[in-house]
């Protein structure tokens, strides 16, 4: 892996010309106690934080355009097998070049060695001294002289005031930002290549102040600066992989530094220990995530081995040792929890922490639990590869990046969060969360719960097909499908459908008919067509509700016979007869049509509420008792739901 640099110091207001530059760097060095680039005191205004990269030639990636990132957590979403892992893997992997049609043409092709991957990370002034401190002397590159300098000294007297004045201006940063993929530093968005006219070379003290050894044309033998923090970047890493952790054992020793694939977490957490305070403190919050745990201890194994215990609450109150269990024994999940909440609540400095997969070995509850925890310490940066709604909805990310592949290599999509909240707005609005509906390859939104349950069963039963990608799923307040709520209604769906977010596009509407006219339906055909102005999205049932097709007394009979509590046994006669009754009452119709009664077009709903209670003395429950009907109608008499299956047919496409 090949890393390439340029550097910019951040937070300055000085960007005409090197004068200019350096008469008012000058004042504002004066009034900060100008030389002294002292840490102590000075706090970290700007934790360190990756604010883009780019990849080339690695796993699945040809090359990408610049990848986003923010401070906080970044969300990493995507397919199986998009691309998700190997985007965090290549932030710390070696070369793993890019395999395809497109990067290998011909069998006999071979592939370019190197990966690549461009960094632009942003460092604190403590985090750059911290950086630069016991590195001996580097090299710092000077603006290019060009035509727009009104003076520029040369090189050769180095105690000119100007060279000193700038190595002064850019060591008095808050915060520099190094862009590792060439030589330039940029000040407010202004541009100057560094090191065609030479560098200065330098070198930190132990009490923070730089000095300026002399200059040099060409760096010889000694590093750049950007080099140096290049390097250092590794450290300031770490990458918990999607797998179980089950290093419960390892030698004692005195590294509090968690090694990669936490090998020496018994280590770690052994030191952490001998601070109660601090140990404490990160019991309650493996306990918060995992409230099922009561205590954490290391405890030694042998002469020189260290093992983590595992104390449950009764093992735990009890003081009963024999009782806890060693972390090999521990579910899946918890030696990562243990490993990360030691990385997040111990490190002194800020980190970039990659986090793959949570979901892959925590319940939704504890990867929630956990995400929650993360906020806490907002001095690093998250970047979280997962396909979960919960992590998501719960890390409410700065930056969304969708990666999905082509069948050929991985692409990066990056996602507004602000979309992202908008579309959570969207989905509590119609009554569905993101969980209901992500992944999904598209959606087919329906009349209520009842149809949500019901359709599928009709689809695999009756059409013999599989939904596959496709998710059926409930809207509310159909009402608002009237007059001039009807535009809101569907101005919603399709934002949730077609903007750029997490949702798949909508298939179509199926709402029942509910008397509608023939001009409403017609208005509402017209507004559902959407972007897609020639085809029809909005389909209504043949009759009144989906459950006048399941006014079947033999199957309602038989439903209720299997329903505790009936006051007795019901026969489908019986049923036959409350029906017939209430088919005669006109307040059981909706808009009451000569053309539009009988049994297809009664208020179903409110008549089998009458009778399950009148004939079997129960309380008609719609979203349990319709599933039992249609189960039964499918098992028993198919051909009474084929208008349905039709409509849901033609829907799917």
């Amino acid at each position: 892996m090949y890393l390439l640099y340029r550097i910019r110091p951040g937070r300055c207001r000085y960007v005409t010309v090197i004068p200019t530059v350096l008469e008012r760097a000058d004042t504002h060095l004066q009034e900060s106690n100008r030389h002294q680039y002292d840490t102590i005191g000075r706090s970290d205004s700007t934790p360190m934080f990756i604010s883009q990269f780019q990849i080339s030639n690695y796993k699945s990636f040809h090359k990408t355009e610049p990848i986003m990132l923010s401070r906080g957590i970044n969300v990493v979403t995507g397919q199986n097998n998009a691309g998700k892992t190997a985007l965090l893997q290549s932030l710390l992997a070696p070369d793993r070049p890019h395999r395809s049609i497109k990067a290998l043409p011909a069998a006999s092709s071979l592939a370019q060695p190197a990966s690549g991957i461009a960094l632009t990370v942003t460092l604190s002034h403590n985090e750059l001294l911290r950086c630069l401190a016991g590195n001996g002397r580097f090299f710092l590159p000077v603006p290019k002289v060009n035509a727009r300098f009104d003076s520029v000294p040369t090189l050769s007297d180095y105690k000119h005031p100007t060279l000193i004045m700038f190595k002064d201006w850019f060591f008095s940063q808050d915060s520099v930002t190094l862009d590792l993929i060439g030589r330039d530093w940029r000040a407010d968005g202004e541009r100057y290549d560094g090191g065609g006219d030479g560098y200065l070379t330098l070198e930190v003290q132990p009490m923070g102040q730089v000095n300026m050894i002399g200059p040099s044309l060409v760096p010889s033998r000694k590093p750049e600066i950007e080099e140096i923090v290049g390097k250092n970047l590794g450290n300031m890493m770490y990458r918990f992989e999607a797998e179980r952790f089950n290093i419960g054992t390892c030698p004692s020793g005195s590294n509090p530094s968690l090694a990669p694939r936490a090998t020496n977490l018994p280590e770690v957490l052994d030191i952490l220990q001998g601070n109660h305070v601090a140990f404490d403190r990160f019991n309650q919050q493996v306990s918060d995530i995992l409230p099922q745990i009561a205590r954490i201890t290391v405890v030694p194994e042998g002469q020189v081995q260290r093992k983590i215990l595992i104390w449950m609450s009764d093992a735990y109150n009890e003081a009963r040792r024999d009782l806890a269990f060693d972390l090999e024994e521990s579910g899946t999940g918890i030696g990562q929890v243990l490993a990360i909440l030691y990385v997040v609540t111990t490190s002194q400095t800020p980190q970039v922490i990659l986090i793959d997969e949570p979901q892959s070995f925590l319940h939704p509850g504890a990867a929630r639990k956990l995400i929650e925890v993360l906020k806490q310490y907002p001095r690093h940066q998250y970047i979280v590869a997962t396909h979960s709604p919960t992590i998501i909805t719960a890390a409410k990310p700065e930056t969304i990046i969708l990666v999905t592949h082509d069948g050929n290599e991985s692409h990066i999509q990056h996602l507004d969060a602000n979309d992202a909240d908008h579309l959570r707005r969207y989905l509590d609005e119609i009554g569905a969360s993101l969980a209901d509906v992500f992944g999904a390859d598209n959606i087919l939104w329906v009349e209520g719960i009842t149809e949500e349950k019901c359709y599928p069963l009709i689809v695999e039963k009756l059409l013999k097909r599989f939904l596959m990608g496709t998710v059926i799923k409930a809207v509310i307040a159909t009402g608002d499908l009237e007059g001039k709520h009807a535009e809101r209604f569907f101005e919603i769906y399709d934002r949730l459908s077609s903007a750029q977010s997490l949702l798949p596009p909508a298939l179509g509407f199926i709402f029942d008919d509910d008397g509608r006219s023939e001009t409403d339906k017609n208005i509402l055909r017209s507004r559902g067509k959407g972007r897609e102005k020639n085809k029809d999205r909005v389909y209504f049932t043949k009759r009144l509700m989906y459950e006048n097709y399941l006014l079947d007394p033999k199957a309602i009979a038989e439903v209720l016979n299997t329903t505790e509590g009936h006051i007795k046994t019901v026969t489908e006669t019986d049923v036959q007869g409350c029906i017939d009754m209430y088919l005669a009452e006109p307040s059981y119709y909706k808009n009451l049509n000569p053309n539009r009664s009988g049994i297809e077009w009664i208020r179903a709903d409110l008549l089998l509420k009458k009778v399950f209670a009148e004939v079997a003395g129960l309380d008609y429950r719609k979203t349990t008792h319709s599933i039992e009907l249609t189960e039964w109608v499918l098992a028993n008499e198919t051909e009474k739901l084929t208008e349905v299956a039709e409509l849901i047919r033609e829907a799917l496409g």
